[in-house]
């Protein structure tokens, strides 16, 4: 049966278009209204995102007035301050350690995919792509479970902002204050750990250490509070985006029910396909030429990921997402130097919440007429509920 284009694929063909056109016609440009430039094209994106001796990952000097960046956020930071703190946080986010990990990320999908009911429709946002990386991170850093309703509230506020616009005053100090109440619970959740220490990433923090370098505790609540808002809001988009995929593919979801196996890779494109992050900022330290188009240095610069991600320059067939697509070197989690440390935890995350659905429903289709509320920043692409018919497997 043919299905309808959706309205995610409508609005996905309308931007890919105009990204299309960008690349061909205006590689490097300057948004007239904003000041900003924007890098459209694969080879100077993917260049781009280690060439942090050009363009800095700390880009608070444009925007004095936003909330001061925290000591431990590692995606605002470049070497060789980046190179310490990586060296120490990394070995909690290695392949193997969050394969172990597995067991207990199932349990928690399978549980709240029990609470959200026997009926036919699921809100899957609310029911599981939001809270199921919330109480992973929540778990992973130790936060005590009689705390856990306390986290949820500031995940979901945190959450419902998105990546705050400095342009926007009131949702800028509403951030503010939501960001030093966690930021204070964190440091006194940091404190306590250094005098006992438990099982858990806080802890393993407040004891890393090589040869003489050693984390402070505001480096650690800055890399826990940095850690909740990467890590929660990129695995929350990938997962409802996997399920506009699936709804656009009923055949792709009959292949991958047939071979679980499969879902890795399909994850791959789908993140390729649907570009969570869809732009990565930086700061330009001096002026770039490229190819006669000089950025000034001091200007705001957006590498786009998602129109790299769909440049037909490297990718046959941009446009489509093909499951099967091999090599695909999509930049959705970064390169070099600024991968993403939760890449691993993101796609666990959702390759677990991916074979639970296909697993426990037959069928799975957005609500018919059902229009999602999407996100209200632009720098994020997915929606913030979906509502999702499902038939149970027999």
């Amino acid at each position: 049966m043919t299905r309808a284009v959706s309205w995610a694929a409508s609005d996905q063909d309308e931007e890919l278009a105009r990204l299309r056109k960008l690349r061909d016609e205006s590689p490097v440009w300057q948004d007239p209204d904003t000041g900003i430039w924007h890098v459209t094209r694969y080879a100077d994106v993917d260049a781009a995102l280690s060439d942090y001796g050009r363009l800095a990952s700390d880009v608070s000097p444009v925007f004095p007035e936003a909330p001061p960046v925290l000591d431990g956020h590692i995606g605002a930071m470049d070497p060789p301050r980046h190179r310490r703190l990586r060296g120490l946080v990394s070995r909690a986010f290695t392949a193997r350690s969050i394969a172990r990990l597995e067991p207990r990320v199932e349990e928690l999908a399978a549980g709240l995919l029990d609470q959200a009911g026997d009926g036919d429709e699921i809100e899957l946002v609310g029911a599981l792509a939001h809270p199921l990386p919330m109480i992973v991170i929540a778990e992973l850093l130790g936060v005590p479970v009689a705390d856990r309703d306390r986290f949820a509230v500031w995940a979901d506020v945190l959450f419902q902002q998105g990546a705050f616009d400095p342009s926007d005053e009131e949702r800028m100090a509403a951030s503010a204050a939501n960001m030093r109440t966690f930021h204070s619970y964190l440091s006194e959740l940091v404190a306590e750990r250094r005098k006992e220490p438990r099982e858990d990433l806080v802890s393993e923090l407040a004891r890393a250490q090589e040869g003489d370098e050693s984390l402070g505790d505001a480096e650690i609540t800055g890399f826990a509070t940095f850690l909740l808002l990467a890590g929660h809001i990129t695995s929350t988009l990938v997962i409802a985006n996997t399920l506009l995929v699936l709804d656009e593919s009923p055949p792709l979801q009959d292949a991958l029910r047939a071979d679980p196996e499969l879902v890795p890779a399909a994850l791959e494109e789908i993140v390729r396909y649907r570009t969570p992050i869809r732009a990565a900022p930086r700061l330009a330290t001096v002026d770039i030429d490229y190819d006669g188009t000089v950025v000034p240095a001091g200007s705001l610069v957006y590498l786009s990921l998602e129109s790299a991600n769909h440049d037909e320059r490297v990718f046959e067939d941009p446009d489509r997402c093909l499951p099967r697509r091999s090599p695909n070197p999509h930049l959705s989690f970064g390169r070099g130097l600024h991968f993403c440390l939760g890449a691993p935890l993101a796609r666990l995350e959702t390759a677990v919440a991916t074979r639970l659905l296909l697993s426990r429903f037959s069928s799975l289709r957005v609500v018919p007429g059902a229009v999602p509320e999407r996100h209200v920043e632009p720098h994020l692409n997915g929606v913030r509920s979906l509502r999702v018919a499902v038939e149970r497997a027999p």
